[in-house]
């Protein structure tokens, strides 16, 4: 993501241990996509039958375990790093860490998404996708012009909470108007 700004502001060698952690990082991805999967139909079920508590318990076990999954890869990082790059990439650890945490924003913003389609509030997923992007775009650009590589990994994890921030906003501004649309009638 956002590879242009940080060929302009790194050297070509950092850009390549970014790539590697960001790479190797991202693969818990594959992980929480499997997770969100396994608890997606039960999410979609509570709310449905709006048992709101079963629905809570359902997303903080997925958040859960992904980051029991995240935290037990970051103690192993630098190991797991230097053993599939043969000694050459350890410096890329840093960054796979900071990628990994992105998985645990990734599953944030996914469950809310879910929550959000359930509710059939299409519009809120199309102006959640400008706006976060808008917001993304200058976050990446602040962040990779003062922190380099560290900041464009940095970015990836924020840029899930922002994306997940302006959803849940949005989704409550379109449930309170639809409440007072129900009240005035």
């Amino acid at each position: 993501r956002f590879r242009v700004f940080l060929e302009r502001t790194v050297e070509l060698s950092q850009l390549g241990i970014y790539s590697i952690g960001i790479t190797i990082g991202s693969c818990l991805s594959v992980f929480s996509s499997a997770v969100g999967d396994t608890f997606c139909p039960d999410i979609f079920e509570s709310l449905a039958n709006k048992d709101y508590r079963s629905t809570a318990k359902f997303v903080f076990l997925e958040i859960g375990i992904m980051v029991i999954v995240v935290f037990a890869f970051i103690l192993c990082a630098d190991i797991l790093i230097d053993l599939l790059t043969v000694h050459r990439y350890t410096a890329s650890a840093g960054i796979a860490k900071i990628a990994s945490i992105g998985t645990i924003t990734s599953c944030i913003q996914y469950v809310i998404s879910n929550i959000i389609m359930s509710f059939k509030k299409n519009s809120v997923v199309l102006y959640t996708k400008i706006i976060g992007s808008a917001l993304c775009v200058l976050m990446y650009s602040v962040l990779i012009t003062y922190y380099g590589t560290v900041g464009a990994a940095w970015g990836v994890v924020l840029s899930h909470l922002v994306f997940a921030f302006v959803s849940f906003v949005l989704f409550y501004i379109s449930l309170k108007r639809d409440n007072k649309k129900m009240s005035n009638s």
